[in-house]
């Protein structure tokens, strides 16, 4: 009985550490974003119209001013920021590619905003895009 109540207690705070768990690698941090491509400011209308060039310039400010978008639906996500380009476990998360690898080694990033079970975001991610 003792052996499977500790069964139990490993699944479930296995269940619990793999739900944060980045499977594909660990996000960036800000330091890192800003190091790699630079800290311009945001801009809606040149995000939702630019290149990927533009969109990673501006990573670095939407990670640190992320409180803006916290709480907002995906629908206003996509209005704010446009269709999304990149793909995070399914296309219901918002994912916006910023750097494309050119070669088989090279790597890709996305910015992913995760969501919680109703569909609001719940955290900002600078992530590696894989290509599984």
């Amino acid at each position: 009985m003792k052996k499977l109540i500790l069964l139990v207690i490993l699944i479930f705070f296995s269940v619990t550490l793999s739900a944060k768990h980045f499977w594909r690698g660990a996000p960036l941090s800000e330091t890192e974003v800003s190091r790699r491509w630079g800290t311009a400011p945001f801009d809606k209308s040149k995000f939702k119209a630019g290149d990927e060039n533009d969109r990673a310039a501006m990573a670095h400010s939407i990670l640190t001013g992320k409180k803006a978008f916290l709480g907002k639906q995906v629908s206003e996500i996509r209005e704010i920021l446009g269709a999304a380009d990149g793909y995070y476990f399914s296309d219901v998360f918002p994912a916006y590619m910023i750097e494309r690898g050119k070669g088989a080694n090279d790597d890709s990033w996305q910015i992913v905003f995760l969501l919680t079970n109703d569909r609001r975001v719940d955290d900002v991610i600078i992530h590696k895009n894989c290509c599984d």
